[in-house]
């Protein structure tokens, strides 16, 4: 007769009645622990005055810079936070800009290289607001010339937006062309300077890092032949 093998069901182990004492001792010993540290945790928050979001950032907190950054959760000056221990509070350092005096320009438009094509102009862009540091375009992105851009080719002003487009005068049309040609003439000219330094670098290797083929000092030419080819 075939014997099948039957598994035992599994069956939940006793616990003794010594296990059960020990068990409570500890849960008592903890929640005296944790009463203690809660203890600990309140005489800290209360060693240090504490500060809200705004006051830190009224108090020049770096991590309160342009509102990109909140307190530091482990701060020990975060208002409203418990068993916070370390002081994270760190004061902005002032930076002094001198002040800069742009020229008022007076452009009533402005444009750009690529508004000309076919030998036509074209995409004039109106200058709707003028500051003592930006011009502000009347076009579908509001672009904002910064006049920190300003450089000038042979008395002509030329300024750059923020993604570095170069745009110039628009208001006499007969100057668009010249305006132009000294563009690319400077740009040209800066093409052809930096050429000139890196070309030399091009055609000369740098052979300051050995490649691992050379033949090594005191090694015969067959020991070479061997290491590169194998033997």
């Amino acid at each position: 007769m075939k014997q099948t093998d039957e598994k035992k069901p599994m069956e939940m182990e006793v616990l003794s009645d010594e296990t059960r004492a020990k068990l409570k001792a500890i849960a008592t010993r903890i929640d005296e622990l944790n009463s203690q540290i809660k203890e600990l945790q309140q005489e800290a928050y209360d060693l240090v005055p504490k500060h809200t979001f705004d006051e830190c950032r009224e108090m020049k907190c770096i991590h309160t810079y342009r509102n990109c950054w909140d307190c530091h959760r482990s701060c020990v000056r975060r208002k409203g936070e418990m068993g916070n221990l370390k002081d994270y509070y760190y004061e902005k350092k002032p930076v002094f800009k001198p002040r800069v005096e742009y020229p008022m320009l007076g452009w009533k438009q402005v444009a750009t290289r690529g508004a000309k094509w076919k030998g036509e102009w074209h995409g004039f862009h109106k200058v709707i607001q003028e500051t003592e540091k930006t011009l502000l375009l009347d076009d579908a992105w509001k672009t904002r010339l910064f006049k920190s851009t300003i450089f000038t080719l042979e008395d002509v002003i030329y300024i750059k937006d923020r993604s570095g487009t170069t745009y110039f005068c628009a208001d006499d049309p007969a100057t668009l062309d010249m305006q132009v040609t000294l563009l690319a003439v400077a740009n040209r000219e800066w093409c052809e300077r930096n050429c000139r330094l890196v070309t030399p670098m091009l055609e000369t290797p740098d052979t300051s890092y050995p490649s691992g083929l050379e033949q090594r000092e005191g090694e015969t030419k067959e020991e070479w032949e061997n290491r590169i080819f194998g033997e």
